[in-house]
């Protein structure tokens, strides 16, 4: 039998977390705007820290999968065996990770059009 109320708390921990990273990424937008050195090498190595954190949660996600008989399964097609109640719950839950996901991807797009400028402005004053 499955405890999709297990399954439930881990989605929410799942999506919880990729929250958190949107506004890790949009901290990281704001020192890259700021051009302070100082903080972007702080930010820099909270950034490696958060590269790993994301492969754990990755990690533990497969895991738990796994456990649960979900291996070979996408977050959609769990969803789409519960019950309608759950499954009314879990697609809000859903969406909020796909949000979340999106504007991890849209920070971060943002960040590297700020480090290309950058580049291209020390790479034009060395040049001169």
């Amino acid at each position: 039998m499955i405890d999709w109320m297990n399954i439930e708390q881990f989605m929410e921990h799942y999506t919880s977390f990729f929250e958190e990273m949107v506004e890790f990424e949009k901290v990281k937008l704001r020192v890259l705007m700021s051009n302070d050195v100082q903080a972007i090498q702080t930010n820099l190595l909270e950034q490696q820290s958060n590269a790993k954190r994301i492969e754990n949660i990755e990690i533990e996600r497969q895991n738990f999968f796994k456990v649960h008989g979900f291996e070979n399964l996408s977050l959609r097609e769990v969803i789409a065996l519960c019950d309608t109640e759950l499954n009314v719950k879990l697609e809000h839950t859903y969406e909020r990770l796909q949000h979340a996901i999106s504007q991890i991807k849209y920070h971060n797009r943002k960040s590297m059009e700020i480090i290309h400028m950058n580049l291209n402005i020390y790479q034009d004053a060395e040049v001169r």
